[in-house]
C-alpha cells in the first residue's frame, strides 16, 4: 500500500481528503491495521487517486503486513457478580 502512495506523491493527509477519509484511516491502510472497506464510487476514487490499476490495489494489500507491534485489545472481562 505505502508504494502506491509514493507512486502518488501524496501524503496521507493529501490522500485522504481526496478520498474523504481522516489521515488516521489512510495510515491504518498503510499499516495493514485496517483493510479499506469501500462503496463502488469510492473504489473507483481511490483507483483514480492513487493512479493504480485494480490489480494494484488488490496486490498492494496482500503484501501489506501486519505491524506486530499492533495488537487489538482485548474484551473487558466481566467481574464476578456483576452482569
Amino acid at each position: 500500500m505505502e508504494a502506491l502512495l509514493v507512486k502518488s506523491g501524496l501524503s496521507p493527509e493529501e490522500a485522504g481528503d481526496r478520498l474523504g477519509k481522516t489521515p488516521q484511516t489512510i495510515r491504518n491502510w498503510l499499516s495493514g491495521r485496517a483493510v479499506p472497506k469501500l462503496e463502488p464510487d469510492e473504489y473507483v476514487q481511490v483507483l483514480e487517486v492513487f493512479s493504480c490499476t485494480p490489480l494494484e490495489f488488490a496486490t498492494a494489500f496482500q503484501t501489506t503486513r501486519r505491524n506486530p507491534r499492533v495488537r487489538k485489545k482485548p474484551g473487558r472481562k466481566k467481574m464476578e457478580g456483576k452482569p
